[in-house]
């Protein structure tokens, strides 16, 4: 296991407060060609006990690409901001997949590698709770990953507590009109390509 950024995230008791999460830069990119396009983005994450795990994260991006409207379309190849994490790494090696295009797409998926990954839809009835916004200077995202949804896959043992977890936060766009690829800790090699939890960072939960 690669060492790579650690992000400290805040653990409340009563609900998320995205305001005192620090902000983690999307800063770096990878695999960009001769036009590197690298818009400011960054993402925020926090926790409840026992309440689950709250992630906001927000991109400089103008020209935005929202072609794809159903659940599991590749919206990677649209406008892309994405969630990969592990909240347990003592109970799994799996890790969740969340990725959002601007019109609150969403791509799910489960599994400890980029190769055969699981659809979550077909692993349990329940799901994040993603949303989407737009404004002046950009767009951004929520997702939220409940207690009962990540008991559903990882089990009754699982619990939102003080715990260090795994992850990444990334910004990317394949089909946009700059392609993009941006990533919290950085990624060393493609493929994997973000499919790649030996570059995960530490998320504290405190």
């Amino acid at each position: 296991m690669q060492l790579g950024p650690v992000y400290t995230a805040p653990l409340y008791e009563d609900g998320p407060c995205f305001e005192t999460a620090p902000a983690a830069r999307i800063a770096s990119f990878h695999w960009e060609g001769e036009h590197p396009y690298r818009p400011i983005s960054v993402g925020r994450l926090c926790a409840v006990r026992n309440g689950g795990i709250y992630y906001r994260a927000f991109s400089a991006e103008t020209q935005l690409r929202a072609v794809h409207t159903q659940r599991d379309d590749p919206v990677c190849e649209d406008s892309c901001l994405e969630l990969f994490l592990n909240p347990c790494p003592e109970l799994s090696d799996c890790y969740i997949n969340v990725e959002v295009n601007p019109s609150a797409v969403f791509l799910c998926q489960f599994g400890p590698a980029r190769e055969n990954r699981r659809w979550v839809r077909e692993l349990t009835d329940l799901s994040p709770e993603v949303s989407a916004y737009r404004e002046d200077g950009g767009w951004g995202i929520t997702v939220v990953l409940g207690e009962d949804f990540l008991r559903a896959l990882y089990g009754d043992a699982y619990h939102t507590q003080a715990r260090t977890m795994r992850g990444n936060f990334f910004k990317c766009g394949d089909r946009t009109a700059h392609p993009h690829y941006g990533a919290f800790a950085p990624v060393t090699t493609l493929p994997p390509g973000f499919h790649n939890p030996n570059c995960f960072a530490d998320i504290v939960l405190l």
